[in-house]
């Protein structure tokens, strides 16, 4: 397995989802909260087996990036008070829409692959 460190470049990419962690704000901004990080590998293409990470805050609400992506992961609003175990997504495949922003990769949106 490689890692992707300069991150993907704009586009649409076959992934599968790795990982997704709950992270603590960096020590220098501490008064931002939480934050969320979810890992991809990148399946086929020029960029097959890449992993790739995105860190952003640790909110879903319908405008958040975060709330929007795991939408896109479980396809489904989450219900008001719901704990979701995202682990029973991992290896799952999806199309992600990535672009770069500030010099770093940020994923966009993820659409579920059929089996």
């Amino acid at each position: 397995m490689q890692i992707q460190v300069d991150g993907l470049p704009d586009g649409s990419y076959t992934v599968e989802l790795v990982s997704a962690e709950e992270l603590p704000p960096p020590e220098d901004h501490e008064d931002w909260g939480p934050s969320a990080e979810l890992t991809v590998m990148v399946v086929g293409g020029d960029y097959d087996g890449n992993v790739v990470a995105d860190r952003m805050g640790y909110r879903v609400g319908k405008k958040a990036r975060f709330g929007k992506l795991v939408r896109g992961i479980i396809g489904r609003d989450l219900q008001p008070g719901e704990a979701l175990d995202i682990s029973q997504y991992y290896g799952r495949r999806y199309t992600l829409l990535a672009e770069v922003s500030d010099g770093r990769t940020r994923f966009l949106n993820f659409v579920s692959v059929p089996d």
